[in-house]
């Protein structure tokens, strides 16, 4: 059986669509994703505006903190898969009307694909460092307050980033157009590693990060600690396992004929992940308004309501102390 390529993605006769217009051979599909496309859209120009906002609070009007650092980096890496993932529906639905689908759509998406798992990846390196650096912060609360760098979260951050170009830039080598389809051994290889350290490793680190953060938290007294920044953290997690963790492994499953192997299931494929990811990173800065919003205030300016987010106790316990501390020696 002949193996489509994204170079030259063919079937015909054998399930090709080579010189094929979309719309011509997969009508139904073709409704289905226009039908997708106008949610989809709307979902990322939602989530565009709202991390949006979460960013220009950050940047100019909230107190930094080592937490604020990541959620903003967070916000970045959600606005660069909002934006590749409100181009997709409209690349794949508009195109085809006046151009051939044999190179210039799966070549187009296989570029926008890399560009689209590198905020995929940052925003997961980045909620699983948000999650580590909460966990320890909890076990181990002395070093966290007093020997933690001052200037961590940003170091992390930059490494984050730099990692995710990495393991793009080294799948783009190892995998390009016709390594990924026709599954080369060396990019069978680099998948392999990517599936067994974004499926295993690092959900586990994830999991186990929030259960053991849970568990400290419930058998002692510091139930005080963060709320609402550990209902964010929480949330946001399961959040991703639910709309982010089939991305990857859809993927995974296409690459190695699970699924289907043919252009529409490329298309299919392709959709969902846009989808999924989409609502992940769009509902994030919704998150932190929901959280952080007081109860019994009706009216709520959204600068108080994220500096209820994240507002790092330990620093407002450490303000707290130091003038107690003044007038008790003053006293004495």
């Amino acid at each position: 059986m002949e193996v489509p390529s994204i170079g030259s993605l063919n079937t015909t006769g054998q399930g090709g669509f080579n010189g094929t217009k979309l719309g011509n051979s997969t009508g139904d599909l073709f409704i289905l994703m226009l039908a997708l496309s106008c949610p989809s859209l709307l979902i990322c120009l939602l989530g565009i505006a709202g991390n949006g906002i979460v960013l220009w609070f950050l940047c100019l009007s909230l107190k930094r903190n080592k937490f604020t650092v990541y959620i903003l980096n967070l916000a970045v890496a959600d606005i660069t898969i909002l934006l590749i993932s409100s181009v997709v529906p409209l690349y794949i639905l508009f195109i085809p009307i006046v151009v051939e689908v044999s190179h210039f759509i799966p070549n187009a998406l296989f570029n926008l694909r890399l560009l689209f798992f590198f905020g995929y990846t940052t925003s997961l390196f980045l909620l699983t460092a948000i999650s580590v650096e909460r966990c320890l912060s909890v076990l181990f609360p002395i070093w966290h307050r007093c020997q933690r760098p001052k200037h961590q979260s940003s170091f992390v951050c930059a490494l984050l980033w730099m990692s995710s170009i990495l393991v793009i830039a080294l799948e783009r080598i190892i995998c390009g157009e016709d390594n990924y389809v026709y599954r080369s051994q060396d990019c069978t290889t680099m998948q392999i590693f990517i599936a067994v350290f974004f499926l295993l490793v690092v959900p586990l680190v994830m999991v186990f990060s929030s259960l053991t953060l849970i568990i400290k938290i419930w058998r002692t007294s510091q139930r005080h600690l963060s709320s609402r920044l550990y209902m964010v953290i929480i949330i946001t997690v399961i959040t991703f396992f639910t709309f982010s963790m089939p991305v990857q492994s859809i993927h995974i499953l296409w690459y190695f004929q699970v699924l289907s192997h043919s252009f529409d299931s490329f298309l299919v494929v392709c959709y969902l992940s846009v989808f999924c990811a989409s609502i992940n990173s769009a509902v994030n800065p919704f998150i932190y308004f929901l959280v952080g919003r007081q109860k019994k205030q009706e009216v709520q300016g959204l600068k108080g309501v994220l500096d209820r987010v994240f507002k790092d106790e330990e620093e407002t316990r450490n303000e707290e102390e130091t003038p107690n501390l003044h007038v008790s020696r003053g006293e004495v």
